[in-house]
């Protein structure tokens, strides 16, 4: 638009810019630049922000850069602006005098509107931009109004402007609120103190209490001004009318001291009258300068202002929306989140119980500013948490229909913002879900398609790095408004599911673009069963994956792939996504879906051999396990499947390849009507080894006939030779027999195992078969017990079926057969403890069970084997404790005969298949790594405590299996932190050249410490002993075991301390360490490197 020059009129001062108001403008507009944050695209020295806003026609805004040059201007909150002024002067400025502009308005610097232009021509004086018909007469609302001066007056490069202001209307409300408070006040009646109004009153003594008196002092004296209120010596609202210079002063210790007060009196009487209300209502909510406060007198007018809305709601929601506008007033700019705490609240109560009248969108607004919460307390200050302020913020916004509107847009902004991260994004899919279970559907329509394209936006994302599962708050938004779609009473929620779908199509036929997984997981949310409760014909999930499969069949085929050299790598891909659904509308009860699909699925896999044919083949078993559901409904699926059992027998090549086939064959032989007509296929390929088909003929045993069937064929075909792989077979075909024919099983393999004489020389398939025996007695209850009974006895005959059958004896419940057992000298060592293990285990024994007659070394070995057992399980205190204090004592004096690490590794292993709790039946309890750890740590302080330096640097070079343990336990890191020091000081120590044996084990056990534990909260002079404990071991070039775990150390340092820390230690340990990159161990040159990257990346940080 053109300006009218004539009209723009020359002023000799800044301020006057009121005299070129449009006649339409209407009464009560001010200036509200001060209101705003202000920034300029580039400016000069000395000709800025300052110079635009003074009041002097002498000073001035120059730009310093390219065009356009640009004024935002951000306010607080969402404010009324009619006009934008400019002071132009052509005759002075010349070439810098913009020619044409473009001014801007928006929720934020990102979201601006495409702008009003308007071109000047040799302006001079005042410039008027009127913005009201924006807003179709009414003031325009925004946060942020951008100028961009696009052009200046005979193509000059930078700009001049002389004065700049926004203008807007007095708050729509604040002027309305005082006549309503002294309305109250008047129809209340006269007072006893004769208080004139607001206009006429007299000033009113100062209360002599708070002359010169601290906050904590007008604490103390509030129960003395109590009695005295009580005692009826003086009416409160007197004496709220005598604070009333105090708490509208502009002093803040004036204020503080008059508010906190009030706020004392509130919180400790009950005649707190209505009176009292309305008067500091209407004296202090007007000012609209509360954020002005400090936060302590915030805090408390926030009190106050809580009590007055709870005590007086009848009569407060006689004034109509003037509370509502009160409390926008009080509120707009608030940011101590403590602060916010209670302005949340209040929010929450003015929305849900009070008239909101035309100000809905204002206390919406007021609110909407804050979220999503960015908030991370400091420490200490925990009390107030983003978890905490998100949950108020949302129940604000969910408090009222009428914000329903504004929140889906706010909802759609912050969805498709780029600030906004991918976690925050997820938060505010979950408020959309709350939102459309919360408003009438209704709300929802007019802001359904920019909805659905926020959406996909967000699931689209090619920066997330999502998996083929949709985030659950994404899910549950889009399940929610086809939801509430459907509630509106629309009976289209499949053609507006179709619709959404085909909007998706592109991102999955062209896999190309990298968004498949996306599109994919986006629309299998669609198959949510809420949405086919809601569908009046058949399931809204059935036409959702047939699309799905159909388009995935599509890519199989590769007709939509457009580069050869992407085919291979994109049809793998949409063959895992393909047997992903197949399997997913099996188990979704979509069989009829699937048997119309049989055909083109399978065909579709054949074709796409030709470019991945191993990816090709596992899919096809995979999609065949699905349809053995079938197999009995249609002669053409059988015969797919014969022909695959055939042809997979002969033509499996890679693992996984025969893991699937064999998943295959186990579901054809469920499902088939007749278990022979399986049995038969396999038969007629009886030309082969029988080691071929082996696999095959586990596989296919799924009950109690089929392994009649089958027995004799697996005793004859049992043989060292093949028995790694045959066991294996065995041990899967267990898992779906029942005990009778696991037993059967057991009973096979002991008879093997007697008739083969070589097993001493094959101790790799010794230990195989003891685990494997010990995994198949897991499945066993009542025979467990008979089985143990008949091993026994074999295992006292022949040496070497104790080390085939202990792990699996051990597992007995039979304590007695146990200990007699353990007390058989016929049986070795190892077999023994670990029976000795198993009965204390069981019975919570005492250490009287140990056998008598033993060497020192297999004493120790049993007193080890009894601390670990009551470790597990039993009364440690009256048990364990005692004798694991005396183990430690002994490994610290070092008058032991064993190696105390050993012992130790011993204790804290419960993975290997001896001591894991599981195989070996073991009683336990659920957080049983958790008790043995906080046990063992609470007997090593209180041992470690009574031992002098050098028994303490011997018991703490010993602990790196409780370390390595340690790891695994979940809150471990906290609780070990307290023994980083005692490492520290016995690597220091003079005495560790004493123990030069033992000096990579402090090492190795104080890397592992520094893994679990949390180096970002050490300080810089704990991080500077550890820097110099690894630097002199590394400078000394000690051995290989202390080089390798000084490195790690360094490593650990670079990854998880301050490096702020580490700073000045750079080049000196990036010197240190470079020679060993040299080092003729590849580990340590490997380390070394690994070590100078990641201390030379600090220098970015």
């Amino acid at each position: 638009m053109d300006v009218d020059e004539e009209e723009a009129l020359e002023s000799t001062c800044g301020a006057d810019w009121f005299n070129h108001l449009p006649a339409n403008a209407g009464p009560d507009h001010h200036d509200i630049s001060s209101q705003a944050v202000w920034t300029l695209s580039s400016c000069k020295a000395g000709f800025g922000i300052h110079e635009l806003l003074s009041d002097s026609h002498e000073s001035y805004w120059q730009s310093d850069g390219p065009q356009p040059h640009s004024v935002t201007i951000e306010f607080p909150r969402k404010t009324d602006i009619s006009f934008l002024f400019l002071y132009l002067d052509f005759k002075t400025d010349e070439s810098y005098t913009p020619n044409k502009v473009t001014v801007h308005l928006g929720s934020c610097i990102m979201h601006l509107d495409d702008g009003l232009s308007v071109n000047f021509d040799e302006p001079q004086g005042w410039q008027v931009i009127d913005l009201r018909s924006r807003g179709k007469g009414k003031a325009a609302r925004a946060w942020v109004v951008q100028l961009q001066v696009l052009t200046n007056h005979q193509n000059g490069r930078d700009t001049h402007i002389r004065h700049m202001r926004v203008v807007g209307p007095k708050s729509r409300y604040a002027h309305q609120v005082e006549d309503s408070f002294m309305a109250q006040l008047r129809l209340s009646g006269p007072t006893s103190s004769g208080r004139n109004t607001k206009n006429e009153r007299k000033q009113s003594e100062t209360p002599a209490f708070l002359i010169l008196m601290s906050i904590d002092e007008i604490s103390e004296s509030v129960p003395d001004l109590l009695e005295s209120l009580t005692s009826g010596q003086k009416k409160l609202v007197d004496f709220i009318e005598e604070l009333r210079p105090f708490v509208t002063s502009k002093d803040d210790l004036k204020r503080e001291a008059g508010i906190n007060t009030i706020r004392h009196l509130s919180c400790n009487t009950e005649n707190f009258s209505k009176e009292a209300a309305f008067l500091l209502m209407q004296d202090v909510f007007l000012q609209g300068n509360i954020q002005s406060w400090p936060q302590r007198t915030r805090a408390d007018f926030y009190a106050i202002f809580e009590m007055i809305v709870t005590k007086f709601e009848k009569e407060l929601k006689m004034l109509g929306s003037d509370v509502t506008s009160a409390f926008i007033n009080m509120m707009g700019g608030e940011r101590d989140p403590r602060c916010l705490v209670q302005a949340f609240r209040l929010h929450l109560r003015i929305s849900s119980r009070f008239p909101l009248g035309d100000l809905a969108e204002d206390l919406f607004e007021v609110i909407a500013c804050y979220y999503p919460i960015e908030f991370k307390p400091l420490p200490g200050q925990e009390d107030v948490t983003s978890d905490m302020l998100t949950i108020m913020v949302e129940n604000s916004f969910l408090a009222h229909s009428a914000f329903g509107p504004y929140l889906y847009v706010m909802i759609e902004e912050k969805l498709r913002d780029e600030e906004t991260t991918q976690e925050q994004k997820f938060n505010v899919c979950s408020l959309l879900a709350k939102a459309c279970k919360t408003f009438p559907p209704t709300l929802l329509l007019p802001h359904i398609e920019h909805i659905f394209g926020a959406i996909r936006m967000v699931a689209l994302n090619p920066k997330y790095k999502g998996t083929l599962k949709l985030d659950g708050n994404l899910t549950e938004a889009l399940v929610s408004v086809f939801m509430a779609l459907q509630a509106t009473e629309r009976d289209d929620l499949k053609a507006t599911i179709k619709e959404f779908m085909q909007n998706c199509e592109p991102f999955v036929v062209q896999v190309e673009m990298g968004l498949q997984s996306k599109a994919l997981a986006l629309l299998e949310a669609l198959t949510d069963e809420r949405l086919n409760q809601h569908s009046s014909d058949e399931r809204v999930g059935k036409m959702v994956l047939e699309y799905i499969i159909s388009w995935l069949v599509l890519v199989v085929r590769g007709q939509t792939i457009n580069v050869a050299e992407n085919k291979a790598e994109c049809i793998k891909e949409a063959l895992e996504r393909l047997s992903y659904f197949v399997a997913f509308a099996a188990n979704n009860g979509y069989e009829a879906l699937l048997y119309d699909l049989f055909l083109p699925i399978l065909d579709a896999v054949q074709c796409s051999r030709e470019w991945v044919p191993i990816e090709a083949k596992i899919c096809n078993y995979k999609c065949l396990q699905e349809y053995a559901r079938f197999i009995n409904q249609n002669p053409s699926i059988f015969s797919v499947f014969s022909d695959e059992l055939k042809a997979g027998i002969k033509l499996v090549d890679t693992e996984q390849e025969r893991k699937e086939y064999l998943s295959f064959v186990t579901c054809f032989a469920k499902n088939v009507r007749e278990w022979n007509a399986v049995w038969t296929i396999i038969q007629s390929c009886s030309d082969l080894n029988i080691s071929k088909y082996f696999a095959t003929i586990c596989a296919a045993t799924i009950d109690e006939d089929s392994y009649k069937t089958i027995r004799k064929i697996i005793q004859d075909s049992l043989n060292t030779d093949d028995f790694s792989a045959q066991i294996q077979e065995i041990l899967k075909m267990v898992t779906r027999l029942n005990e009778g024919i696991i037993v059967s099983i057991i009973e096979q393999l002991i008879e093997f195992a007697t008739k083969e004489t070589h097993w001493e020389t094959l101790p790799d398939l010794v230990e195989l078969f003891a685990t494997s025996l010990q995994e198949i007695g897991t499945y066993l209850d009542e025979s467990h017990a008979a089985i143990t009974m008949k091993v026994s006895e074999m295992s006292a005959m022949k040496p070497i079926y104790q080390k085939i059958f202990y792990l699996f004896v051990a597992q007995t419940q039979e304590v007695n057969h146990l200990r007699k057992l353990m007390m058989n000298e016929q049986f070795e060592l190892d077999a023994r403890l670990l029976f000795f293990y198993s009965l204390i285990n069981r019975t919570q024994a005492t250490s009287t069970e140990i056998p008598v007659n033993l060497s020192p070394k297999e004493h120790e070995l049993f007193q080890t084997y009894f601390v670990k057992a009551a470790l597990l399980n039993g009364p440690w205190n009256q048990r364990g404790s005692p004798e694991c204090k005396e183990l430690l004592s002994r490994i610290a004096s070092g008058s032991i005969s064993s190696d105390g690490t050993e012992l130790l590794r011993i204790i804290f292993d419960f993975t290997s298949s001896k001591f894991d709790p599981i195989r070996g039946k073991y009683k336990r309890s659920i957080l049983y790594q958790q008790r043995i750890f906080f046990l063992f740590l609470q007997t090593f302080d209180s041992t470690i405590e009574d031992l002098n330096e050098e028994s303490k640097m011997k018991l703490i070079s010993t602990i790196s299996p409780f370390l390595h343990y340690a790891q695994n336990v979940p809150d471990a890191g906290q609780a070990l932190e307290k023994l980083q020091p005692l490492l520290i000081n016995a690597l220091a120590s003079p005495l560790l050249a004493t123990l030069k044996d033992d000096r990579a084990q402090f090492f190795a056990a104080l890397t592992f410490l520094l893994a679990i534990t949390k180096l970002a909260d050490k300080s810089r002079a704990e991080i500077e002993v550890l820097l110099a404990l690894f630097g002199r071991e590394l400078e000394q070039e000690a051995n290989m075991a202390t080089i390798v775990n000084s490195l790690n150390g360094l490593e650990i340092l670079a990854s998880e301390a301050n490096p702020v820390y580490l700073q000045a230690h750079i080049n000196k340990v990036v010197t240190v360490v470079i020679r060993f990159t040299a080092h003729k161990k590849r580990i340590v040159r490997q380390k070394a490197a690994k070590v100078i990257n990641l201390w030379e990346l600090l220098l970015m940080k």
